[in-house]
């Protein structure tokens, strides 16, 4: 099964040249999944039904969900616990400072970083 919002946007054209379907239709779920945040296929309503029934047979949009935020009220550093499809979870921090602001992602399941 394939990941859609894992494709970069060439991914996505060549995808559908695959299928046998014009390479702007990849550019149209790219736009849908990236600029619209649609994780439902079948809210993207600028492709057919038929072509979104063919889409959901062959792959998903994965969600994560934010399911626990902490904010620290000396110097706004945010901390996310995110749970994954899978069910297993990472943490991102964001740290704000005066000229810039840094964010570090888990791409690990249990990180030993240490972060407070």
């Amino acid at each position: 099964m394939i990941t859609y919002n894992n494709l970069d946007k060439k991914e996505c054209e060549n995808f559908f040249k695959d299928l046998g379907e014009q390479a702007f239709r990849g550019r149209q779920l790219f736009q849908c999944i990236h600029k619209n945040q649609i994780t439902d296929l079948n809210e993207c309503t600028n492709l057919s039904k038929n072509l979104r029934e063919k889409l959901l047979e062959k792959g998903s949009v994965i969600t994560n969900e934010i399911i626990h935020e902490e904010i620290s009220n000396t110097d706004g550093t945010r901390k996310f616990l995110i749970s994954l499809e899978d069910g297993h979870m990472i943490e991102t921090v964001y740290m704000p400072y005066e000229n810039r602001s840094t964010i570090c992602i888990s791409t690990q399941i249990g990180c030993k970083m240490g972060c407070e």
